[in-house]
C-alpha cells in the first residue's frame, strides 16, 4: 500500500519541488537584472549582468561593463537549474559560454533585448524565464510555453 502511493505521490513532489527551485532562481535573476540597473543610473556606467554554468551549476554575476566577467563576483542558483540554451537569446559570448544583459547610463538595455530562460536538471520539462522586454529595461516573468521561441 505505501509502495503505490509513494509511486503516485513521489513524481508530483519531485515536480512541485523543481517549480519552486525555478521560481527562486527566476527571482533572483530579476533582482539581479534591476540591481545591474540600479548600479548604471547611480553610478552613470555600463552594468551588467552576466550568466555562466560551470562544473553543473548555474552562477551570475553583477559588475560595471568594463571590468571582465572572469574577474567578477559570482553567485550561485544552484546545481537543479540550468540555462535553456535553446530559448535563451540574451547576447552570448561564444568563447567563454557567457551570456549577458548590459544597461546604459540611463539604465536602459544597452540597445538589446532579450530573455534568459532557466529549466530544472530533473525533467527538464519546467520552465521559467526574465524576459528584457523593452529598451528602458523593463522585464517580465514568463513562464513554461511562453518561456519558447
Amino acid at each position: 500500500m505505501i509502495g503505490i502511493f509513494m509511486a503516485i505521490a513521489l513524481p508530483s513532489w519531485l515536480g512541485f519541488v523543481e517549480r519552486r527551485t525555478l521560481i527562486h532562481a527566476q527571482e533572483r535573476v530579476q533582482r539581479a537584472k534591476y540591481e545591474a540597473q540600479s548600479n548604471a543610473r547611480k553610478n552613470k556606467l555600463i552594468w551588467q549582468v552576466s550568466f555562466r554554468e560551470y562544473n553543473s551549476q548555474l552562477f551570475y554575476a553583477i559588475h560595471e561593463g568594463s571590468i571582465p566577467p572572469t574577474n567578477a563576483e559570482w553567485q550561485g542558483l544552484g546545481d537543479k537549474v540550468q540555462i535553456d540554451k535553446e530559448n535563451t537569446t540574451l547576447y552570448r559570448d561564444n568563447n567563454n559560454e557567457l551570456w549577458r544583459v548590459q544597461y546604459n547610463h540611463h539604465g536602459n538595455t544597452n540597445g538589446r533585448l532579450g530573455r534568459i530562460t532557466l529549466m530544472g536538471r530533473g525533467s527538464g520539462q519546467t520552465r521559467r524565464c526574465v524576459i528584457a522586454s523593452t529598451l528602458i529595461g523593463n522585464t517580465r516573468l514568463e513562464r513554461d510555453k511562453k518561456c519558447l521561441k
